[in-house]
């Protein structure tokens, strides 16, 4: 090798040292930045023709090529804030740069805020807001959009095409209307008993549906009456008042009145029909008339019987007892006032609402985005990132699944946590032992400089 054949080499290693500490420097500064994926530096003593983010150093020597690691999964660091996410896994969140449109982008950093916009609307004189997550740089989150009239997100297609904005579509606060009861589903065991006249009570609630103030004016209270027959494992079933508010009672409408017999076990109702008629009915449907509830005409309210059972309870057996209620499932309610409560977020990326009254509203699901070559994405700003030729078109994967959305092809799924988000990737430790290499690299390059610059000299000297 020539003196400036050497002087050339020195020059590269000495340039391939300074991006080695330039890399150092940013990830030991980022080593508390949510979401930062490490920068690495590779060296080389050829040319480099690999599509990474900074062009190589031209000439022999130690040329250097560097890529920040975007195929590294990050560590999740547990936070206390209910729109922090994390991805457990390898991927991005997909964000979007304005409400409307602008590019697509991908990010690592979960740590999203609400941002609401004032839609300039009222419902029942309360303002009506549009609420979306936003990120620190004013990205929205992408998802697809739950349809609570088909029950399907994205509109049953979940692909690229069909992400939006996730809006939470948030009212301070929600005027819930009162509904009549017209379903409900009881949920109790009749404790097994041989004695004919056995009876057995349990109180519910249902609403009339004329509730006008937030209070519980529009309650009646039933009460479910099983009375032992003289059949082994059969009951006569019955609805009657248990008070209604300033309304009066109601007589009893033995006409109503249905037939059950259980199973051996008690497990199952086997059968059922109703008393005057002797005509089966459907246990998941049996209509009982319950007169002037919510007006002058009579209603009916459809009860879902499947879940009664008729268990040997013991100390339980004997007249006049009360049921013990599992659960009672209600398609009615008073008139509320609905306030917001906060946001959950399963491991799948379902996006539920939380209400007051303990209500729940799913609206959207989060999904997450791969690519062919991470390492090849364009950086955008700080852990904000854009797809390219080079890093291949970006994949819609669902959380907790194993299949793309996109082409159904099977995949190693990545799991969404909440409250909380992904950290750096940067390893301290490493970054300073990087750096003593790099410095002793760099002292080796320079005093080889120094050596070459005399031996030029003394050759010139000696031509001279």
């Amino acid at each position: 090798m020539s003196f400036y054949g050497a002087l050339a080499s020195s020059s590269a290693t000495l340039a391939s040292m300074s991006a080695a500490f330039e890399a150092i420097s940013e990830n030991i500064i980022n080593s508390q930045t949510v979401g930062f994926k490490s920068r690495v530096v590779e060296f080389f003593a050829e040319e480099n023709t690999q599509p990474y983010t900074t062009a190589p150093n031209s000439g022999s020597g130690a040329s250097s090529r560097s890529y920040y690691n975007n195929d590294r999964p990050s560590p999740i660091i547990a936070t206390k804030n209910e729109t922090d996410f994390a991805i457990d896994g390898s991927g991005f969140f997909i964000t979007q740069e304005n409400l409307t449109g602008g590019k697509t982008l991908l990010t690592a950093n979960g740590s999203f805020e609400r941002y609401s916009i004032d839609k300039g609307t009222t419902v029942d004189g309360y303002k009506e807001f549009d609420t979306y997550f936003v990120d620190k740089h004013g990205h929205y989150l992408l998802g697809w959009t739950y349809d609570q009239n088909t029950k399907q997100f994205g509109g049953g297609t979940l692909t690229q095409d069909t992400l939006e904005p996730i809006n939470i579509r948030r009212y301070v606060p929600i005027v819930q209307p009162a509904k009549a009861t017209t379903e409900l589903a009881l949920d109790f065991n009749i404790p097994a008993t041989e004695i004919t006249g056995d009876q057995y009570q349990l109180q519910h609630r249902v609403f009339d549906g004329t509730g006008t103030k937030e209070i519980d004016d529009s309650r009646v209270f039933l009460k479910a009456i099983v009375t032992k027959t003289n059949v082994y494992n059969q009951f006569e079933f019955s609805i009657e008042h248990a008070g209604f508010n300033n309304r009066g009672q109601f007589a009893p409408r033995p006409q109503d009145n249905i037939i059950i017999t259980f199973n051996a076990d008690g497990s199952t109702i086997k059968e059922a029909y109703r008393k005057s008629t002797n005509l089966p009915v459907n246990i998941s449907s049996v209509g009982f008339t319950i007169p002037n509830l919510g007006g002058s005409t009579n209603s009916t309210i459809s009860y879902d019987l499947r879940k009664i059972t008729n268990y040997d309870q013991g100390t339980l057996a004997g007249s006049g007892k009360q049921l013990v209620e599992r659960e009672t499932s209600n398609n009615g309610n008073p008139y509320r006032i609905i306030h917001y409560r906060g946001t959950e977020v399963s491991e799948d990326g379902t996006v539920t609402i939380r209400y007051t009254h303990d209500i729940r509203s799913v609206v959207a699901k989060i999904p997450y985005g791969r690519v062919f070559n991470p390492r090849a994405l364009t950086t955008m700003n700080g852990p904000t990132l854009e797809t390219n030729e080079n890093s291949g078109p970006l994949q819609v994967l669902q959380f907790s699944s194993r299949t793309n959305g996109q082409t159904g092809q099977s995949v190693t799924a990545a799991r969404l946590s909440t409250k909380a988000v992904n950290g750096s990737t940067t390893n301290i430790t490493k970054e300073f032992s990087n750096m003593i290499v790099a410095q002793r690299a760099y002292n080796s390059a320079t005093t080889a400089l120094r050596t070459i610059d005399e031996m030029i000299k003394k050759a010139a000297d000696i031509k001279g």
